[in-house]
């Protein structure tokens, strides 16, 4: 009995210490299964921090990258708008000047800090092409356009300056200042001046010169009397004139006087004799009706008045020709009459020699 009841507790403490061997086991497991997963949470969350700080260390250089070549872009414009051969100004919605490159300064001759705070338009001369600018007024269109205005320059100079401007708009989609680019032009309207001078003269010329021939070839119409030619010139004078619609002509010939039909006595003229042989045998005298620009104390011009001039000559040298001519005629009448009485003294002779 006794040595059964031993062995039935020895094989329980057996199975005790089997049972208990398995749960440290199972707990061992799972202390393990649990260190693990930590272990896996930890390295992933460690894999997903370092992917996020490469990430985030990629964001930073290429936010350098950005910034940098933004900065060098940035001096890069700010060069190329100091530098441009335009003049550059930018002017707020109140009209006012907020920004002027060195060129646009160099053009209105003034320092940077003089010019910021005013309006563009103190350096316009000219008041109608104020107006037409359309800088914060109500001719303002909100459309590009161009402009050549005179500016006055801090110098006291005056210049020509060609403008192109347009108007940036903000977010309500209405004009916000405008951006004005300017060219310094005077040089160019000088020369377009110079040309137009030149262009003018050259014209003015050929009308005097196609007068000269007109009056030339009024002496070639055939049976035309001195008076007609006369009549004539009272027509073709204006045109050589600059004013031409505006001229009228008066010619005394011998006591006999011959006017344009607009003639009307006034102060602005010029006369110049009619002279044949060096003795004076009238005038031809030019006016305006209606006063002209002045011209050396003058309203004619010395190339009108050498042209008036030309004409009396012409004139003159016609009387010449036209007295030669009659001089001629009665010699050849006087030379015809000769010979008639020739003729009648030869017949008589001859018939008294038959006679005899």
């Amino acid at each position: 009995m006794s040595l059964t009841l031993c062995l039935f507790i020895s094989g329980l403490i057996s199975q005790i210490v089997v049972s208990t061997g398995n749960f440290l086991l199972i707990i061992f497991g799972i202390l393990a299964l649990w260190l693990g997963t930590i272990l896996l949470i930890i390295y992933q969350r460690n894999q997903e921090k370092k992917k996020y700080l490469e990430i985030l260390e990629r964001f930073l250089r290429e936010k350098d990258q950005t910034h940098d070549a933004l900065k060098h872009s940035e001096e890069k414009y700010h060069k190329l708008i100091a530098n441009m051969n335009e003049g550059l100004i930018l002017t707020n919605e109140n009209n006012q000047i907020v920004f002027a490159n060195s060129t646009a300064c160099n053009i209105l001759g003034q320092h940077r800090e003089n010019l910021y705070g005013k309006s563009f338009l103190d350096f316009v001369l000219a008041a109608e092409d104020r107006q037409n600018l359309g800088l914060g007024g109500e001719n303002n269109s909100g459309m590009p356009h161009r402009e050549e205005v005179q500016l006055g320059r801090g110098s006291g100079e005056t210049i020509w300056a060609s403008l192109s401007i347009s108007y940036p708009k903000n977010n309500k989609e209405e004009p916000s200042g405008a951006i004005l680019v300017l060219s310094d032009i005077t040089d160019k309207k000088i020369a377009e001046e110079k040309l137009h001078k030149l262009t003018t003269s050259l014209n003015q010329k050929i009308k005097q010169l196609n007068c000269l021939f007109d009056i030339s070839d009024i002496t070639g119409v055939p049976g035309i009397t001195f008076e007609g030619i006369l009549k004539r010139t009272l027509d073709i004078i204006p045109y050589g004139l600059k004013y031409s619609h505006d001229t009228w002509v008066e010619i005394v010939f011998q006591k006999k006087r011959y006017a344009s039909k607009n003639f009307r006595e006034t102060k602005w003229t010029y006369t110049s004799p009619i002279k044949a042989k060096k003795q004076k045998l009238g005038y031809i005298r030019v006016g305006y009706l209606e006063e002209k620009p002045i011209i050396k104390k003058d309203p004619f011009h010395i190339n009108e008045k050498i042209l008036v001039k030309n004409i009396a000559e012409k004139l003159g040298q016609i009387i010449e020709v036209k007295n030669m001519e009659k001089a001629l005629e009665e010699a050849e009448k006087k030379l015809d009459e000769l010979q008639n009485q020739q003729k009648q003294h030869d017949k008589k002779y001859q018939f008294r020699k038959i006679s005899g």
